[in-house]
C-alpha cells in the first residue's frame, strides 16, 4: 500500500512540477488603419487585416485580438482607440494591450491608386519587424484579397523573423 502511495505521489508530483505549464497563447494586436477614407471602408480593410493575420498563425500559440477587446483594454487605460493614431507609438500601444507583435498601417489614395501601407512592430524588441505595401485601383479592389494576403504574408514574415532573432543558427 505504501509503495501505490509513492507512486501515485511520484505522478503527481511529475505533472505539477515537472511536465510544462501550457503557456498562454501571445497576443497580437491590430490596431485601426489611418488614412482619410471613410470609417466604414478603414474598418473593413482592418477586419481583412486581422484575417490575414489569424490565418498566418497557430492558434495554440498566437491569439489576435479583435476590435472590441481592443478597444476596451485602450479605453480602461484611459486611451482613445480612434486617436491611436495621433502621435502614440505602435510600440506602447503594444505593450499597453500586452501584444506580443502590434499590425498597423495607412490607407491612402495616390493619383488614380489606393495604397494600403502595413507595418509589424514587436513589442519586446521595441523594432520594427515586417513592413510592405498593397495598391488597388479603389478601397473596394483592396477588400478583394490584396489586404488580407498582405498582412499573411508579413505575420508570417514576422513570426519567422523573430524566431531567428531568438534561436539563430549557425
Amino acid at each position: 500500500m505504501n509503495s501505490l502511495r509513492a507512486m501515485l505521489l511520484l505522478g503527481v508530483c511529475t505533472m505539477v512540477f515537472i511536465l510544462p505549464a501550457r503557456a498562454e497563447p501571445k497576443r497580437i494586436a491590430v490596431l485601426e488603419l489611418r488614412g482619410k477614407v471613410d470609417s466604414g471602408v478603414r474598418g473593413l480593410l482592418t477586419d481583412e487585416v486581422r484575417a490575414g493575420a489569424l490565418a498566418a498563425t497557430d492558434r495554440q500559440q498566437y491569439l489576435v485580438m479583435d476590435r472590441e477587446n481592443t478597444a476596451v483594454l485602450l479605453r480602461d487605460q484611459g486611451i482613445d482607440c480612434t486617436e491611436v493614431d495621433k502621435g502614440e507609438c505602435e510600440v506602447d500601444i503594444g505593450r499597453n494591450l500586452n501584444a506580443y507583435l502590434v499590425l498597423s498601417g495607412e490607407l491612402v489614395q495616390l493619383d488614380k491608386e489606393w495604397i494600403c501601407t502595413l507595418k509589424i512592430h514587436s513589442t519586446d524588441k521595441a523594432a520594427l519587424v515586417a513592413s510592405d505595401k498593397a495598391r488597388a485601383e479603389s478601397p473596394s479592389r483592396l477588400l478583394d484579397g490584396p489586404v488580407k494576403a498582405l498582412a499573411q504574408r508579413l505575420t508570417a514574415q514576422a513570426l519567422q523573423r523573430l524566431r531567428r532573432w531568438r534561436h539563430p543558427g549557425p
